[in-house]
């Protein structure tokens, strides 16, 4: 991979346009690029463009979890509807179980795994509205 100078994008190697700005490439530049490709500034930036990636996957499994959960929350009244007595108690009883086991489960993965933190300041995540951390600002998704 290499960076488009204009327009700052990752490239395929191969490439001597760049796909987003359609920047045409000197031989020079495209030396100066291989040489910047090996730099420990832009093995940085794949390093942290990587661990980003790694983020938000892990808050796509919180959000995916606790999605799952109230699925749980709302459908568990369902379940016992037309069941008389003590039978529909307990399913109802049971769903609300798997309600609380799964957004406690999907909490624990949030902070085992480091995606209810910011990966910029470390601060949890839980009062995050939108793609920004509330306590930095920094862009997360």
């Amino acid at each position: 991979m290499k960076q488009c100078p204009r327009c700052k994008e990752l490239i395929g190697d191969t490439l001597e346009v760049c796909p987003m700005c359609k920047t045409e490439f000197t031989p020079k530049q495209l030396e100066e690029m291989k040489r910047a490709r090996e730099t420990a500034e832009f093995q940085a930036f794949l390093r942290e463009k990587a661990r980003l990636n790694d983020f938000k996957k892990k808050r796509k499994i919180m959000s995916i979890l606790l999605l799952a959960d109230l699925g749980f929350l709302f459908l568990s009244p369902l379940m016992f509807l037309g069941i008389e007595g003590s039978v529909g108690m307990y399913i109802g009883f049971s769903m609300i179980g798997v309600f609380v086991a799964v957004m406690i489960g999907a909490i624990v993965f949030g902070v085992a795994s480091g995606g209810a933190f910011c990966p910029y300041c470390g601060r949890t995540l839980f009062r995050n509205y939108g793609d920004h951390c509330a306590s930095c600002g920094k862009k997360l998704f």
